[in-house]
């Protein structure tokens, strides 16, 4: 029911689906992420933003997708961290949203996050997201 209140833009709906990010309940934060970027609503990037630096947040990477099919570069610093110091699949999802976003200010940060990336599957996402980011 969540995911199905994405196809329906509006502030009141926004509202409720941003406040479900925190929640500590089942798939609900996952869900709620997904539901906002359906509805591409520029007003849950900066929520977004904020429940991905939760040190908590149980969802990083269904918000970091979020983010990346929002594709607004405000959400590129916070991206960056995620490739940085998280774990690997949230670094792949983070590496793939930055692709998405098409900012090259992250170009940089993902060279420095493969020279010293040891799992295969991440790796294959940081080498994908430079081949976008460079074309």
């Amino acid at each position: 029911m969540l995911l199905a209140l994405g196809r329906f833009p509006d502030a009141r709906i926004t509202a409720v689906l941003i406040s479900l990010l925190s929640s500590r309940y089942s798939q609900t934060g996952r869900i709620a992420a997904e539901a906002l970027a359906a509805q591409h609503e520029t007003s849950a990037v900066e929520p977004l933003i904020t429940a991905l630096r939760l040190p908590e947040s149980s969802w990083r990477s269904a918000y970091a997708k979020a983010l990346g099919q929002l594709g607004d570069r405000r959400a590129v610093p916070a991206l960056i961290e995620i490739v940085r110091y998280q774990s690997f699949e949230n670094r792949s999802t983070a590496a793939t949203a930055l692709a998405r976003i098409g900012d090259p200010q992250a170009i940089t940060p993902l060279n420095d996050a493969l020279a010293e990336e040891h799992n295969q599957e991440t790796r294959t996402a940081l080498d994908q997201a430079l081949k976008k980011l460079q074309h």
